[in-house]
């Protein structure tokens, strides 16, 4: 998509976004996709109310130095979501009369379009309606519980509907557009997740790398649902250490695997070690104290479409990668020279690619420079930019009418 360069500040142009979060951001692993992005648009010039649903909290909130308003919501299951929308679009009624744009992201999709209905026959015409889509269904298929199974229903109506309902679609890489089959005047803005590099600023510089038979730290840091494929790639270091203790791999972090690897590591505590979630302040001081960042994701198409907020954090702090050869981690560092390959997901994919970490043990601080310089180019100021200007470019496009 070819965007020119636009300039916020035309006076024909709202520079207002009223975003809706899907989470409560107080206690979201990701919250900075909605924070920094916040941040970064509003030094842009943007007017930014940035919205987020609460089981406890109503009115603003300053998160991080980011101000966010939260909307309280009852805790039963559907009811909640009507509730919460229901107050979110009538504080958006009384206050906003000269337009702007309305960023959501699937889960608000029905609500969103209930709304518009509103609008085009009552309301502010001069309104926009923007989908962001940032991720797909992620669980297995299989014995899915009844909750899960009609919410992942919802998700593939709305991906249906999205295009011919709303005025513009944004999305997390290419591939989501491409998976989605986005039409091309649709899709506004591809903006894809980032690091906030301030925070991993010192962490190259703490690191030291291993020297003689020093062992390898292999780091993974984030979700561990079983589709993150890392007892495989836990098994696969046990095996490659077979003989003289090679590598040790670090997890840090919880899902529904988690207990199957805290099992895992106690059988192996000589090279596997698991430790619970931790804040994202001492997220650095994990990644300082490691020689390679890890992304063992499998060929599905989930992973394929997705961003993976940890690879630039990786990067962020100078760590080498390793990581499997799929499209969401070939189109951000296939041609940098920072990372090891695993060709597939199995246990020997990856025997086979911690043997090449091997080889080039010495190479890793070489490496290590060149994720650092490489990182500089995935800030969350970056993705903002590439949205605000995105969003920009395609109200002038589209003209100040509501579609």
């Amino acid at each position: 998509m070819s965007n020119e360069k636009t300039n916020v500040s035309d006076a024909s142009f709202p520079r207002r976004i009223v975003w809706i979060s899907d989470s409560d951001l107080s206690n979201t692993l990701h919250a900075s996709t909605w924070l920094e992005t916040t941040r970064h648009l509003r030094q842009m010039g943007w007017e930014v109310c940035l919205v987020a649903s609460s089981d406890h909290e109503e009115g603003p909130v300053n998160l991080n130095g980011v101000d966010v308003l939260f909307f309280k919501r009852p805790s039963l299951f559907l009811v909640k979501q009507l509730h919460y929308h229901f107050k979110v679009f009538q504080w958006f009624s009384k206050r906003f009369k000269d337009g702007g744009i309305l960023l959501f992201h699937e889960i608000s999709g029905i609500w969103s379009r209930l709304f518009q209905l509103w609008v085009k026959l009552f309301g502010n015409k001069r309104v926009k309606f923007v989908i962001d889509t940032r991720t797909l269904p992620m669980e297995p298929e299989d014995d899915l519980p009844l909750r899960t199974r009609l919410r992942r229903w919802y998700l593939q109506f709305i991906y249906r509907h999205a295009d011919r309902w709303f005025d513009g679609h944004t999305a997390i890489t290419r591939a989501m557009a491409d998976s989605l089959r986005i039409p091309d005047k649709q899709l506004w803005a591809v903006w894809q997740s980032g690091v906030s590099l301030e925070l991993f600023a010192d962490c190259h510089e703490k690191r030291g790398f291993p020297v003689g038979d020093e062992p390898i730290r292999m780091i993974y840091i984030g979700c561990m649902h079983v589709e993150r494929n890392l007892l495989t790639f836990s098994q696969a270091i046990v095996q490659a250490n077979l003989g003289s203790k090679k590598f040790h791999l670090i997890l840090v972090g919880d899902g529904n695997q988690y207990d199957e690897l805290v099992q895992f590591a106690d059988d192996h505590p000589d090279c596997i070690e698991i430790h619970p979630p931790v804040p994202q302040t001492e997220i650095p001081g994990w990644l300082a104290n490691a020689h390679i960042g890890v992304l063992p994701f499998p060929d599905e198409e989930k992973f394929r479409v997705s961003s993976p907020i940890k690879l630039f954090e990786y990067m962020a702090s100078g760590l080498p990668i390793f990581a499997t050869r799929i499209r969401c981690h070939t189109d951000i560092i296939q041609r940098l020279p920072l990372v090891f390959w695993a060709e597939g997901s199995t246990v020997n994919d990856f025997v086979v690619g911690l043997r090449q970490i091997e080889k080039e043990k010495d190479n890793l601080p070489v490496m290590g420079v060149a994720a650092l310089s490489a990182a500089k180019r995935f800030s969350w100021e970056a993705s903002a930019r590439e949205l605000s200007e995105g969003l920009h470019f395609h109200w002038r496009s589209a003209g100040s009418g509501q579609g």
